[in-house]
Parts: C-alpha cells; structure tokens; sequence
C-alpha cells in the first residue's frame, strides 16, 4: 500500500512539473491570447485569415468559393431526415446556398443560430462536437450540400 502512494505521489510531482500537453489537444488549450481576423479583398475573391497567436502567426489565403457536403444522420424527431456539415454555423459565409438534392434550393442569410425554409430548419447543433444541423421536411433527399 505505500508503494502505491508513493508512486502516485511520485507520479503526480512529474505531472505538476512537466505538464502534460497532450491534454491540450483532448481538451483545448484555454490561451485567452488567441486572436483570428478575417478580411476579404473583393478585387481577387479571396479572403485571408490571419490566426494570431503569442508563439507563432499563420496567414491561410483561400478562395472565397467553396462547396460542402453534409452527412447524413437518418431519421430523427419523429421520422425527419437528419444532416450534419462539420463546422458551426457561424464558422460559415454570411450567404450561401443550401441544396437538399430533390427537395430544396434556398440562398440562406446566415446569422450564425438559425435559419428555416421550405419546411427545413438549419441551425447549430445542441450537441457538443457537432456543427451545423439541418433536419427538414418528409421529402426523401438524397443528399445535402452547401456552396459560397
């Protein structure tokens, strides 16, 4: 018995000095010096973002168009077919276009919480790890996708 806490004692004095960074990736790392900025030139149709942060910057220029692909969930709330996209919504263009293959084309306003149109509502999964949900009506899409 006191080997064992003489071991956890020893192990947690090794933890407290050295940190366990491998603990940032599973649960953030909490930084309040992370900065991000978004600007957009419209004479090239690119849009730049600069993440900031104390150690290191990264400019990523990409192309202001872009098309997504949902994935399909299945049934749920009472037999609505069910899409995710990996990102959250507010994460997504303030405009773009939502095509339910067979059922919907719509230009979305995004606000970044909600939007519902054609018997469909996209908004921000309640659920944690989730981004952006669609759930809609008893037509039978055969796949969702977004483009800006």
């Amino acid at each position: 018995m006191k080997k064992a806490v003489r071991l956890l004692l020893v192990l947690f004095l090794v933890l407290s000095l050295n940190g366990c960074d491998e603990w940032d990736d599973w649960f953030g790392d909490d930084d309040d010096d992370d900065t991000t900025v978004t600007t957009t030139d419209t004479t090239t149709d690119t849009t730049t973002v600069t993440d900031t942060t104390a150690d290191d910057t990264t400019d990523d220029t990409t192309e202001s168009s872009g098309t997504e692909y949902a994935t399909y969930f299945g049934l749920t709330n009472g037999g609505m077919p069910t899409f995710y996209f990996s990102k959250n919504m507010s994460e997504y263009p303030t405009s773009f276009t939502l095509v339910i293959d067979g059922c919907l084309t719509a230009e979305v306003d995004n606000n970044g919480h909600r939007w519902t149109g054609g018997g469909w509502i996209l908004k921000q999964s309640e659920v944690f790890g989730r981004g952006m949900g669609l759930i809609g009506s008893d037509c039978s899409p055969g796949a969702a996708h977004i483009s800006w």
